[in-house]
């Protein structure tokens, strides 16, 4: 009888998995794993309240494609360690100045739009407004990246009546949309520029 023993040895590397406290997490949680050779581990970075995932950063790039997909694929073919990083979420502010606009019947204003940005990331905001029947706007620079600057001008009709009208201008990032409402004062011009009654 002939007896033939084998034994069978896989081998297991440590994954250390981390993300950045305060800023958000991962899962699998944080924390080190041992996982076997040529497996391929799937980790998912969860922002924290304010923050959203920036990038990964790993010990060994050769083992993951992308560093800024959500959720990262690393193979496993060695030690490696991979820690989330967070970023401060990016959001916006418009003002208006000055507020509340006034103009004439048949005339026009301008007015400056100043859009700020906060967080680690800036991102492009797009500027529209809507307008009440007989008043009409444009904006000189519709979209960029805060800080900037821009023009409103608003045109008032001969037929509009004297009073207090909005604008609603709405500022858009992705899917945040914020809405902000501009008045405007419309006023009679002078007596001479009265039509006769």
């Amino acid at each position: 009888m002939c007896i033939r023993d084998r034994a069978l040895y896989v081998r297991e590397y440590r994954v250390g998995i981390g993300g950045q406290a305060g800023r958000g997490t991962t899962d699998p949680r944080p924390g080190e794993y041992w996982v076997t050779e040529g497996v391929v581990v799937n980790v998912t970075a969860i922002p924290g309240e304010g923050y959203e995932f920036k990038a990964w950063n790993v010990s060994d790039e050769s083992k993951i494609v992308n560093p800024y997909e959500n959720p990262l694929r690393v193979w496993v073919t060695g030690p490696v360690v991979v820690m989330a990083l967070f970023t401060e979420a990016f959001d916006f502010t418009v003002s208006v100045s000055p507020t509340p606009i006034r103009v004439q019947r048949g005339r026009g204003a301008s007015a400056e739009v100043r859009v700020e940005g906060t967080g680690e990331l800036p991102k492009r905001v797009t500027l529209s407004i809507s307008v009440p029947e007989g008043i009409s706007c444009g904006i000189l620079l519709g979209e960029s990246v805060p800080p900037f600057s821009t023009s409103l001008t608003v045109s008032v009709s001969q037929g509009v009546g004297a009073g207090r009208y909005v604008l609603t201008l709405t500022a858009t990032n992705g899917r945040r949309v914020k809405e902000f409402e501009v008045p405007v004062i419309v006023e009679e011009g002078p007596w001479y520029e009265q039509p006769w009654v």
